[in-house]
């Protein structure tokens, strides 16, 4: 049985002595939260290693009516209840040095014994990496550029290519340039497990989620109105204002215009439904179908399928935790959050037994390692998973 890297466990037992001790930083209280989290077991071996009265054997304890202790503080700064009862009184503890090594230690060998025992989950261990800043570009030459994965985006330029962070891209193909047209359409393409934001030529940003493409043209000059292609998957945009040039977005199935506003469009929908979000501003939605319009107001979806528009109030927030960095599961089924795995780490799900029924709640960055995400959704207890290379087995 394979157990979890000696490493691992010093790196638990330090979050928790500096717990104890009020000496966390607001990101090691993030990460110490997402391990209690991530199961039932964390958040009871947890409880019983930081109990006051275990702690207060080897040392002393001394009551002082008008002070908060500091684990008490660190607890609130966690968001930790114990089971048990919290005491009443205040108490603050002092324990010498010889008793914070003893801790350390009994937690290191407490915690090993523990992540080591068949009940830790170590089918988790097969580690998937998490996706990163992959894509190519297309020019309208059809040749194909690979863009940097140690970039976060790239910018548009009639005559000429650069990272976000000013890099030239050298490439004779966009270099010195004249002002191109419609007709110079470029793709800009991210794989499964792939992000990448774009800037284009007006000064629009948008972000590309996993295996979604956009096609635009490298200058809009001399263009009356402003268009760019979703071909697939979910993209975030942020559109530069010119009430002159109205800028379009086209899918398969609908149009989007706007002057100049906040929206996301998800196209991954095996049913053919898509989905536009807006945060801020206004924009029209037409079926292309039916040539039915609807006006969406911020914080409403809309859903365009076969000849219909159908408008919602929703929360924002879930719908743009990717473009922020993480997921955000809200009233989810158990597929549809395995589907936003599957695109982000590039796994293969499978189901054993019948489909759980619950519902998923949580929020985690999109940087955990897949397996700190699977272990926090088996902390339900209502669904388990077996890892076998980038097959993930979802079992009832």
């Amino acid at each position: 049985m394979e157990k979890l890297n000696i490493h691992v466990v010093t790196r638990i037992s330090d979050l928790i002595n500096g717990y104890l001790f009020n000496h966390l930083s607001d990101a090691e209280v993030d990460e110490l939260q997402v391990w209690i989290d991530a199961s039932v077991d964390n958040r009871q071996i947890f409880e019983s290693i930081v109990n006051e009265s275990a702690l207060s054997y080897g040392g002393q304890v001394y009551a002082s009516a008008n002070t908060v202790s500091s684990l008490t503080d660190a607890k609130k700064k966690l968001g930790f209840t114990a089971n048990t009862q919290e005491r009443k009184r205040s108490v603050k503890l002092w324990m010498s040095v010889k008793v914070a090594a003893a801790i350390i230690i009994i937690l290191g060998f407490g915690i090993y014994f523990y992540v080591s025992s068949p009940y830790f989950g170590d089918h988790l261990a097969n580690n998937i990496a998490t996706g990163k800043n992959i894509a190519t570009l297309t020019l309208a030459n059809g040749k194909t550029i690979t863009l940097s994965d140690a970039k976060t985006g790239v910018i548009i330029n009639a005559s000429k290519l650069t990272y976000n962070d000013g890099t030239v891209i050298k490439t004779e193909d966009v270099n010195n340039q004249n002002p191109q047209t419609e007709s110079d359409e470029q793709i800009i393409k991210t794989p499964v497990g792939g992000t990448y934001q774009i800037v284009l030529s007006d000064g629009t940003k948008v972000w590309l989620n996993a295996a979604s493409s956009l096609k635009f043209t490298s200058s809009f000059h001399g263009l009356v109105t402003r268009k760019v292609e979703l071909l697939g998957g979910e993209a975030y945009f942020e559109v530069s204002k010119d009430k002159a040039h109205p800028f379009v977005v086209h899918n398969q199935g609908q149009e989007v215009e706007v002057l100049g506003t906040h929206f996301n469009i998800n196209n991954y929908s095996n049913d053919g439904t898509l989905r536009t979000t807006l945060i801020e501003g206004s924009v029209k939605i037409k079926n292309i179908a039916s040539e039915k319009t609807a006006l969406l107001k911020p914080g409403q979806q809309s859903e365009v399928k076969g000849i219909a528009i159908q408008l919602t109030n929703v929360d924002t927030e879930p719908v743009v935790a990717w473009k922020n960095g993480d997921f955000n599961f809200k009233d989810e089924s158990i597929k549809e959050v395995m589907n936003k795995l599957a695109l982000w780490y590039n796994i293969e799900v499978v189901y054993e037994g019948p489909v759980s029924t619950e519902r998923f709640n949580g929020k985690i960055s999109r940087a955990k390692n897949i397996a700190e995400v699977l272990r926090m959704l088996e902390g339900t207890k209502s669904i388990k998973f077996k890892v076998e290379g980038r097959r993930v087995t979802v079992i009832q």
